[in-house]
C-alpha cells in the first residue's frame, strides 16, 4: 500500500488536515482512527489472500511442469513433454 493510498483511506475516514506546509497536520477521533485501522487491516487481508492464491497456482504450475521432466528424464527425449513443459512456465509468466 502506498502513502498516498493511506492518506486516502484516512481522509475517507473522517481525518482532516489541518496545516498542510512542511509538515503535515491531522486532525481524528478515536473512532476515525479506528476505522482507518480496520481498513487497513481489511485490505492487508485481502491482498494476503490474492498473494497466497497467485503462489498456490505458481506451485501447482511448477509442479505439473515438474512431472513433465521427469517423463522426460525417465523416457529420454520426448518434444512433445518437453513442449508441455515450457508451455506450462510461460503461462505463468504471462499472468503477471
Amino acid at each position: 500500500m502506498t502513502q498516498d493510498e493511506i492518506i486516502e483511506m484516512a481522509e475517507d475516514c473522517g481525518f482532516t488536515r489541518t496545516h498542510t506546509g512542511e509538515v503535515q497536520l491531522w486532525l481524528c477521533n478515536k473512532n476515525d482512527l479506528a476505522n482507518l485501522f480496520h481498513m487497513i487491516a481489511e485490505d492487508a487481508y485481502h491482498r494476503g489472500v490474492q498473494n497466497g492464491v497467485v503462489a498456490g497456482a505458481d506451485n501447482e504450475r511448477e509442479a505439473c511442469a515438474q512431472i513433465c521432466d521427469n517423463e522426460v528424464a525417465e523416457w529420454k527425449w520426448d518434444a512433445d513433454v518437453v513442449d508441455v513443459a515450457i508451455a506450462i512456465r510461460s503461462r505463468g509468466k504471462r499472468d503477471l
